[in-house]
């Protein structure tokens, strides 16, 4: 029975190569687009995430929610000084994060311009290359090279869209 079928199965795709190659074309085309977009869905996160990664910490905490996002995360100043005090703990910090549109003064758009928000000072502020440290402006910001590579240099001034906020 068992070389019965082999045989039935072998004279099959004999006669119809041209519909199994057909078939196994589809699912090789399949499997590569699967591939493709796994890379490029990887790819597309870590680049969300690349400042996150980057930070010389060994914990971030985020708000215990049913869908964490860093994004909405919200956690209240009593909550994170409050961690200050388990073992282990050397420091806490905030750490606002808001997406923004912006534009230079010349109307040259920026789009998801990410900002932020930092005690100067504290082991979260970035090192820097060029310019000072956060602290001497009021708005003061430090600058990615992302935004270096725009057009936008030290002592440039750059608008917030929505809310008009002037950053320099």
């Amino acid at each position: 029975m068992r070389g019965t079928l082999m045989f039935i199965a072998l004279r099959d795709l004999a006669f119809a190569k041209g519909r199994f190659l057909l078939m196994a074309t589809v699912v090789a085309l399949v499997a590569f687009l699967m591939t493709l977009l796994s890379g490029l869905a990887t790819g597309l996160i870590r680049n969300n995430i690349s400042a996150l990664m980057a930070l010389d910490v060994s914990h971030i905490a985020f708000e215990y929610n049913e869908k964490p996002n860093y994004r909405n995360s919200m956690i209240d100043r009593e909550m994170w000084q409050g961690w200050r005090e388990h073992p282990g703990v050397i420091d806490t910090r905030p750490l606002g994060h808001a997406m923004f549109n912006a534009r230079t003064k010349d109307n040259l758009p920026l789009n998801d311009v990410v900002l932020w928000g930092i005690e100067p000072g504290s082991f979260l502020e970035p090192a820097v290359s060029r310019g000072e440290q956060l602290g001497r402006l009021e708005n003061g910001v430090v600058i990615a090279s992302k935004l270096v590579e725009k057009g936008i240099d030290i002592g440039d001034t750059f608008i917030l869209d929505r809310v008009l906020t002037e950053l320099e």
